[in-house]
């Protein structure tokens, strides 16, 4: 595999196939080097995506969970979260995490 030279975003989540444009609450912001990245951002969840997506976060630190809102139907809560890692590594669990949620949907 080609080595990878974080500078953008855009870069690390188009290794593992995700959308470079932003996402209203998903798009997470990668800071560092190949092998000492930081991530960081919010998941935006419904009530039913909350569990299978706490169960696929290693790697990732959810630092809270909250809601920004009151009385909105479908309910959603709302996951900063934060990691640290290898960049590959820090993408690859972001994906772990979209693709439980998804499905849930499905």
């Amino acid at each position: 595999m080609p080595a990878l030279t974080v500078t953008t975003t855009q870069q690390v989540l188009g290794l593992i196939g995700l959308p470079s444009t932003p996402v209203v609450v998903d798009m997470p912001s990668f800071g560092g080097s190949d092998d000492a990245a930081v991530v960081d951002g919010n998941f935006c969840v419904l009530k039913n995506e909350l569990s299978p997506v706490l169960r696929t976060t290693e790697g990732i630190d959810i630092v809270a969970i909250h809601q920004h809102m009151s009385r909105e139907q479908p309910r959603y809560l709302f996951l900063p979260y934060w990691g640290k890692g290898k960049a590959v590594h820090l993408a690859q669990s972001l994906k772990q995490v979209l693709d439980a949620r998804a499905a849930v949907k499905s």
